[in-house]
Order: structure tokens, then sequence, then C-alpha cells
């Protein structure tokens, strides 16, 4: 419960959320920066999780990202994302359930390409 409280507490907002940080710890990669504010010309956008200091962002896409106005306006605010600097990463939080082992290590590869686990 108490680890729950804390997820809570650092920003996440929904079960795919809640799946990934309890995946994170058990394979020890760092937690990210939850629920981060972008302000832009159209507005403020909501990133899921951010590794700064990587330049990298994953989205977790529940089912409310399946229909086509919602993957063109993804689609659009991943290349605005890129071309500020980041490396964007989405994926379906049913992933997270079938194989969330394969996705963190997939990401685990993403951070340490762009520098996590070096010596400082």
């Amino acid at each position: 419960l108490r680890a729950t409280a804390a997820d809570l507490r650092s920003g996440v907002r929904a079960l795919g959320e809640l799946d990934l940080a309890r995946l994170l710890r058990r394979h020890g990669l760092p937690q990210p920066d939850r629920q981060v504010v972008r302000r832009r010309p159209s507005g403020r956008q909501y990133l899921d999780c951010r590794w700064d200091r990587y330049r990298v962002v994953l989205e977790v896409d529940g089912v409310q990202h399946a229909g086509a106005a919602q993957q063109a306006a993804d689609a659009v605010r991943d290349l605005d994302l890129v071309a500020d600097g980041d490396t964007v990463v989405r994926i379906p939080c049913t992933a997270l359930v079938v194989d969330g082992d394969a996705v963190v290590r997939a990401l685990a590869r993403a951070l340490e390409a762009r520098g996590w686990g070096r010596a400082a």
C-alpha cells in the first residue's frame, strides 16, 4: 500500500502507469517525472512519463487513444516532442500486462543509449 500511495503522490494517474511504476522498480530503472506539463501555443500538454536527463518520453496509451482522431493528435504531438529533441515511446497499456518485462527491458536499452547507467 505504501508503494502505491507513493506512486500516486508521484503523479501516477492510470492503472497502466501504476503497472509501469511497479515494473520500473522491479527492474531497477530510474523513476521518471510524471504528468510533466509542457506549455505549447495550442495549450498545455501532459506527458505521462519523462526522463528529463535522458530526453526520453514514455506515453502509456489506454483505450481512449484507439480512435483515429486521437491517434492523429498523438502523432502530431509526438513529432512536436521529437522536434524539440526528445525520443518518444508510445505503448498500449495492454503491453504492460501481456509482457511488461520485455517492455521494460527495451526501455532500459533506450535509456542506456542516452546515458543511463554510464559512469559519471
